[in-house]
């Protein structure tokens, strides 16, 4: 057992001692006495270190987030939608484009009824899934186009009649 109380120890874990302080004054001397240019060593609590950076990191998570949700929720008082600008963007983006893509798959899987013999062929084939995905995204782009133009022109214009005129014609 060592006699020497428990403080005493730990602090000369995470401290210096005095020969090794001595020790770099040696290595930095040369023959004559002159000091030698040396790199300047710190000595750090690792696990302090730790905590800062876990600190830093989750503050700096924070502040992204925070920033996102401003952007995510922001909106004019002129617009009509509950939620901000982009989140009406994006789920009209979603909501256009699964509809169209059922609308032009339903309207496939009709169009192969009529011809029975060829039902099950058509109903899985490639090219009617991506005549209908190619309808699903011209309708969700065509929405989404519509819903930035609008948003945006309402933000830099302050009137709704001009703005969505302008919008519409523009989409």
């Amino acid at each position: 057992m060592d006699p020497r109380p428990i403080s005493n120890v730990i602090s000369s874990l995470t401290k210096p001692s005095q020969g090794q302080i001595e020790a770099t004054r040696e290595e930095t001397e040369d023959a004559a006495g002159k000091l030698k240019p040396c790199e300047k060593q710190e000595f750090r609590d690792e696990e302090e270190d730790d905590i800062t950076d876990i600190n830093v990191n989750e503050h700096l998570r924070k502040e992204i987030q925070g920033f996102w949700r401003r952007v995510y929720e922001s909106k004019t008082t002129m617009c009509r939608h509950k939620r901000g600008c982009i989140y009406n963007v994006l789920t009209g983006l979603t909501r256009s484009a699964l509809l169209g893509y059922a609308t032009k798959y339903a309207v496939n899987i009709l169009m192969s009824a009529l011809k029975p013999k060829n039902f099950i062929k058509n109903l899985f084939s490639a090219r009617a899934i991506f005549d209908a995905t190619r309808f699903a995204l011209f309708v969700a782009l065509f929405n989404a186009s519509f819903k930035v133009v609008l948003c945006a022109l309402r933000r830099l214009t302050h009137n709704e009649k001009l703005s969505s005129t302008i919008a519409g014609a523009i989409c």
